[in-house]
């Protein structure tokens, strides 16, 4: 009954209709922490099929998490009372807060993005470090072997072009050895796992 509800083409707000999917799902999961993660994986379908999803994962359950007792609360009432208003209006506060949180982890991580590129404008290899900074917009933690095969290109160049992301403090290198060092893209990784 609740996939049907989920996939009924009907004339429901779309925020309203993912509240009470949520408030049904969280009801009937038994196992509490996996279903806050799935029903956040369920949000973000729902929400890029309805047309209103963005690029970005957003982590639902993070704020979830965040208000759990409100988040009990919410569903006690609710559950007692029949009133589901008590629960959509906790739902759209949570929304609200995490499309507000991930717009500004977008805008931080655009920032990080240019900071990079600015960083290296003047350098001769100018091209093959943007595109090194943009795989490590999606490896924040890599060695230069990823670079290598990433790239085809010879690993002198691959080791190279991390050096001089290095040294304009791009990059940071956090394995401590000689051989088969880890690189971390620092700023942007910390901007993720906030």
């Amino acid at each position: 009954e609740l996939e049907l509800y989920w996939n009924e083409e009907i004339m429901e707000e779309p925020v309203i209709k993912a509240g009470l999917f949520t408030y049904q799902f969280l009801t009937i999961m038994p196992y509490e922490e996996d279903n806050e993660i799935w029903i956040s994986i369920l949000l973000n379908s729902f929400f890029r099929k309805q047309g209103m999803g963005s690029n970005y994962y957003i982590p639902f359950a993070r704020y979830f998490a965040e208000q759990d007792a409100e988040r009990k609360m919410a569903m006690r009432h609710t559950r007692e009372s029949g009133d589901y208003a008590i629960w959509v209006r906790f739902f759209i506060h949570v929304v609200e807060m995490a499309v507000a949180k991930m717009n500004q982890a977008i805008m931080q991580l655009e920032q990080i993005h240019k900071d990079t590129l600015a960083s290296i404008e003047k350098e001769k290899q100018k091209i093959l470090l943007q595109d090194v900074s943009a795989f490590m917009e999606e490896n924040p933690i890599f060695v230069i072997q990823d670079i290598e095969r990433e790239f085809h290109t010879a690993y002198i160049t691959a080791a190279k072009s991390v050096a001089i992301l290095e040294k304009h403090g791009v990059i940071k290198e956090v394995s401590n050895k000689q051989r088969y060092r880890v690189y971390c893209y620092e700023q942007y990784l910390k901007e993720i796992i906030k």
